[in-house]
């Protein structure tokens, strides 16, 4: 069982041709530039597995027939295992969300110094852990 950059590339093109997508639209679609998703269809860079994941997802095919290590194209089915694994996923507490956070102010700050530029803004993260805190009763869930 081994990625296939060529079969992914290929099918990620039949898919996006399918739904009538640009690198644009799809790149907005996952959050991903359009010149990463170009860089895909034409088999000039492999993905991440979360990439492929969200790629298969939305188009709704299986993740392994999408990266060409099956060729029958069946339906996405990772959701009924995520689900059904969701109670066996650690708890955060308060003390490693601060350190967790703490991680994430000198990643941005060590890419400030080295590019110039903010990959995100650390308010945002603030603001979605705070929320989803309250969602889970003061834990978070990863």
């Amino acid at each position: 069982m081994k990625f296939d950059i060529k079969k992914f590339s290929s099918r990620l093109r039949e898919l996006m041709k399918e739904k009538g997508l640009t690198t644009y639209s799809l790149g907005d679609i996952i959050y991903l530039s359009s010149s990463a998703i170009s860089r895909y269809i034409n088999a000039k860079m492999s993905p991440k597995r979360t990439t492929v994941e969200a790629l298969a997802k939305y188009f709704n095919v299986d993740s392994l027939w999408l990266m060409g290590i099956n060729d029958e194209r069946s339906f996405y089915s990772s959701n009924e295992k995520l689900e059904n694994n969701q109670d066996k996923r650690p708890i955060l507490s308060d003390d490693q969300i601060s350190l967790l956070l703490n991680c994430i102010k000198i990643q941005q700050i060590q890419s400030k110094l080295l590019t110039g530029k903010e990959n995100f803004q650390l308010n945002d993260i603030e603001i979605i852990i705070k929320n989803y805190k309250e969602i889970r009763g003061g834990m978070i869930i990863i």
